[in-house]
């Protein structure tokens, strides 16, 4: 079953270290829409980076699937990889039996 990740990308370089990586990156989360896994993205409003929610089948994948993008790869970007929980409920505050 797929899960839902997030991936958060802040660039660390500058623009002109980071050009061709933005653009592989951006390829990147064209091919996860392509392939049904993107659930929604969008770009941090300075410029300085991008959030995906994509679907994996595990952190495996989704950890390959995240290092995958050329600003990862690079070192171009600070980056961290979170998996969501698919029922906002489930993260809320607990009976006092632990359910």
């Amino acid at each position: 079953m797929r899960t839902t990740w997030l991936r958060s990308v802040r660039i660390t370089a500058t623009v002109d270290e980071a050009r061709d990586a933005i653009r592989g990156h951006l390829a990147q989360v064209e091919q996860f829409r392509q392939r049904g896994r993107l659930v929604w993205a969008a770009a941090f409003e300075n410029d300085d980076g991008f959030v995906e929610a994509f679907r994996a089948e595990d952190r495996l994948e989704a950890a390959a699937l995240a290092e995958a993008s050329p600003l990862v790869s690079r070192g171009l970007c600070a980056w961290s990889l979170r998996r969501l929980a698919e029922d906002p409920g489930a993260a809320s505050v607990r009976d006092d039996d632990g359910r």
